[in-house]
């Protein structure tokens, strides 16, 4: 994907509105190249995640056209956007409106309808909506809690009452299509084979197994604070001396004495000599403090790696990202 093509893209996402004539526009424009699907979609979550709460909305809709108008000429637009929707949704879920949330639940309903998504898949976001709804309202005070909860629904219910709904608008003479729909359900044949039989259309189950990898190291990345080179160097040196390589201590550990670790002999030994057993109760006391204390290092220890497993990666994102943007001045002769 070119600079100046990423940077088109970012704009009509910043520049969404949730109005139909907005969606269907932007959702066009991003179809016309399915062959970047996987970068359209990891800028739509960039920008999604960067958007304030009032835009949340209107991604999820852009989403919902892009999947939908796609099943038949762009089905990899669906199994991309997988791997994002269950933190998109999480997130705008827990903002504090109703109507917000029963838009949500809607888009739900209708995936289920059309079988855009297996069933499951589904109940799993639905779950996670609840979830994130019940602990953002549990932040607020009671007077500003929504009232009920738009996911606390069942899907058969659901499409139930859908269904005979549909049966009397079948009914009526045919009017214009309601906002973010497409013309026409997509039939089970057409979403179950993609509707695109063109050889490299359709992600694999490798790649976009993957590609679940590069978004889950992303916001892994993005979480990190980049340290400095100076802090960077304390973390790597303060790991050349760990408890783990505490050749002394271990050595302690393995020179006590036989009844410290075996139920049997300690048993025996409190049978049949209570002065050797008070002593005994000593050793193992002592050594069970060594051996709190040693595990309190190892975790640390533990907890230290962990963190710059994580900074490591962060700090040479940071580096490539710097690299890249030094290039781009030297290219356009402002370095």
């Amino acid at each position: 994907m070119s600079r100046n093509y990423e940077a088109a893209i970012c704009k009509k996402l910043r520049n969404l509105q949730n109005t139909q004539g907005s969606i269907q526009k932007t959702s066009r424009a991003l179809l016309k190249n399915k062959h970047l699907a996987k970068d359209i979609v990891k800028l739509w979550f960039k920008e999604f995640r960067a958007a304030p709460d009032g835009q949340k909305l209107a991604f999820l809709h852009l989403a919902n056209d892009i999947i939908q108008n796609g099943l038949s000429s762009a089905p990899q637009f669906a199994k991309l956007f997988e791997p994002v929707l269950s933190p998109a949704f999480r997130e705008t879920a827990r903002l504090p409106s109703n109507g917000i949330r029963s838009a949500i639940a809607h888009l739900l309903i209708v995936w289920a309808d059309r079988q855009v998504y297996p069933r499951a898949f589904l109940r799993q976001l639905r779950s996670i909506c609840q979830t994130s709804a019940a602990q953002a309202d549990s932040a607020l005070d009671p007077e500003s809690v929504v009232d009920a909860s738009p996911f606390a629904f069942s899907f058969t219910s659901a499409l139930i009452n859908a269904s005979a709904l549909s049966c009397q608008t079948r009914q009526r003479p045919q009017q214009q299509q309601p906002p973010f729909s497409v013309a026409g359900d997509p039939t089970p044949d057409a979403i179950a084979t993609g509707g695109d039989s063109t050889p490299g259309s359709t992600p694999g189950r490798r790649n976009l197994s993957v590609f679940r990898e590069e978004l889950q190291r992303g916001l892994q990345l993005d979480a990190i604070k980049v340290v400095k080179t100076s802090e960077l160097i304390k973390e790597l040196e303060a790991l050349q001396s760990t408890p783990s390589g505490d050749a002394a201590t271990r050595q302690t550990i393995s020179e006590f004495p036989t009844e410290v670790s075996d139920v049997q002999s300690a048993k025996k030994l409190v049978e049949f000599d209570k002065l050797k057993a008070e002593q005994l109760l000593e050793q193992v006391r002592g050594a069970l403090n060594q051996l709190d204390a040693y595990n309190r290092l190892l975790d640390e220890e533990m907890s230290q790696r962990t963190n710059l497993g994580l900074s490591l990666p962060a700090y040479r994102s940071f580096l490539q990202e710097e690299i890249r943007q030094t290039r781009a001045l030297i290219e356009v002769g402002t370095f």
